[in-house]
């Protein structure tokens, strides 16, 4: 049965928005997508799974005009269309919230969203009207950001709520959502979720791209899964369960998410006192033993990166000491910090971590390239050799290690990112989102990888905005908000509840006051 025989749950109306019938894309060898078929309907919640790679994106690019397919058709109100660009996609109602943050950093906030449709006035700018249209985008999503600030002075968490706040103020009646929440806080999601479920009953039709499978039951009245390009069923939520769906997408199932090496945390490895970066973060102090995870957690904009930032030598500390197996940290780059045995996923690996015109395999082996090179000229043979096992290790889809970074999907290239890491064998593992934007199959192997990493000796430090997953493979959580620690909690008797109460710092007995 194709995606478009499917019958639609009762709160859906009958109205087709979209359809794609037949789609397939190459690109070189690889086939992206093979007789893709899949359909959105007005006031309907649909998501789109699949691990990565599976051919999500290229699909999402074909519907608003990134691509072209190479066999099939894009229907969209019963009309066949061919989109020559992403402006006819937007000309004829589609807009989308890309995974990767779509801002111009040196321009501010009224400006991003006001890009090629700026207010004028007697033929020159209208930066009063700039800035009222720019507060009035903001306020859809509830966001208490200075329209004058330039964006790229926000965390990733904010500028991706710019990005929604463009989108939704588009006349748009289909939206796609590619990964919209992977930066947001709990109660940032949430808000999104209400304006999602408000577009849905003002008879839109919304695509969902996530991997957090929670936001997927939570949200969603049909899901259509992908696999390896090619299209594998589609099923209303009230009629499918979750095993079913991950069987589905991974083609297997997976029976304990949450992997956990025995291990036993031994001395200390990390000693961070009195940490402070003059500008809001600190005074912070905490240990992590060898063999142990622990995770920061708080709100966007608590200081959670920062503090790991200032830990690795990316920004200067103000003030306070950091030891590494008793011995002080000179933070002063992160060259030297690599030399000193700590490693950094950063937040971000577009902006942060990746080099998007060379090879996957060069971004791999680009903190130890030394290791592989004679008299400054790399070894091929060698090259290829220290980048198998952590290549296998971590499932990394691609043609070849050879092609470009840039050419692997979002999830693949975070995997690139912690293969460098591996290779690296640091003393001090920290990763910041370490799966943002990757699969659930994914997210096993990255999970089972840190808990042996730990099993043999490094201290971790996570920073992650996904609850469940910091209960899920931490050791200790440490709280943060405004800049300090406020809690540590024991992660195998800590809830959500608990973690949140801290994070906000409302707790039951104050509200029940109040």
């Amino acid at each position: 049965m194709t995606a478009a025989e499917q019958t639609p749950s009762p709160q859906v109306v009958a109205e087709t928005l979209l359809e794609v019938r037949g789609i397939s894309k190459r690109f070189g060898a690889t086939a992206a997508l093979t007789d893709v078929s899949f359909d959105l309907r007005a006031g309907e919640i649909h998501s789109l799974s699949g691990e990565n790679g599976a051919g999500k994106s290229t699909l999402m690019k074909i519907i608003t005009g990134n691509y072209q397919p190479d066999a099939g058709e894009v229907v969209v109100r019963g009309e066949p269309v061919r989109f020559a660009s992403p402006r006819d996609a937007q000309a004829a109602g589609i807009a989308i919230i890309h995974q990767e943050l779509n801002t111009i950093p040196d321009m501010t906030v009224a400006e991003n969203l006001a890009l090629g449709k700026e207010p004028a006035r007697f033929g020159l700018l209208n930066r009063g009207r700039l800035i009222s249209d720019a507060r009035d985008k903001l306020a859809l999503v509830g966001a208490d950001i200075d329209p004058r600030t330039p964006i790229g002075r926000l965390s990733v968490g904010m500028q991706q709520l710019v990005e929604i706040a463009r989108a939704l103020s588009e006349d748009a009646q289909i939206l796609v959502l590619d990964e919209p929440t992977a930066a947001l806080s709990q109660s940032e999601s949430e808000r999104l979720f209400r304006l999602l479920r408000e577009m849905r009953e003002k008879g839109m039709g919304l695509v969902y791209i996530s991997h957090r499978m929670e936001e997927i039951w939570e949200l969603s009245d049909r899901l259509t899964v992908l696999r390896d390009g090619r299209y594998v069923g589609t099923r209303r939520m009230s009629e499918t369960s979750s095993r079913e769906i991950v069987s589905m997408m991974v083609g297997r199932e997976i029976t304990d998410l949450y992997q956990r090496s025995e291990r036993t945390p031994g001395e200390v490895r990390l000693d961070v006192r009195e940490l402070t970066d003059g500008k809001g973060v600190g005074p912070v102090s905490f240990q992590v033993r060898g063999g142990e995870v622990v995770s920061l957690v708080g709100l966007i904009g608590a200081g959670r990166t920062e503090a790991v930032r200032l830990i690795y030598g990316a920004d200067r500390p103000a003030s306070g000491r950091i030891e590494l197996d008793g011995r002080p940290l000179r933070v002063r780059d992160p060259r030297r910090s690599i030399r000193d045995g700590v490693a950094l996923l950063p937040e971000s690996r577009k902006d942060q971590a990746l080099f998007l015109e060379m090879s996957v395999s060069s971004n791999i082996d680009v903190s130890t390239l030394s290791r592989r090179s004679r008299l400054g000229v790399t070894l091929p043979g060698k090259l290829r050799q220290a980048v198998r096992p952590v290549w296998d290790a971590l499932r990394i889809k691609a043609s070849s290690p050879e092609i470009e970074v840039k050419s692997l999907s979002g999830g693949n290239q975070q995997k690139a990112v912690l293969a460098r890491m591996l290779l690296q064998e640091p003393r001090l593992l920290i990763l910041d989102e370490p799966t943002r934007g990757v699969d659930i199959g994914a997210k096993s192997e990255i999970y089972r990888i840190i808990s042996e990493i730990a099993a043999n000796g490094a201290a971790v430090l996570i920073v992650s905005s996904d609850l469940p997953e910091a209960l899920g493979i931490s050791d200790r959580l440490l709280v943060m908000r405004e800049g300090r620690i406020v809690a540590e909690l024991e992660a195998a008797t800590a809830t959500e509840e608990k973690v949140m109460e801290h994070a906000t710092g409302v707790h039951r007995n104050d509200e029940e006051t109040a």
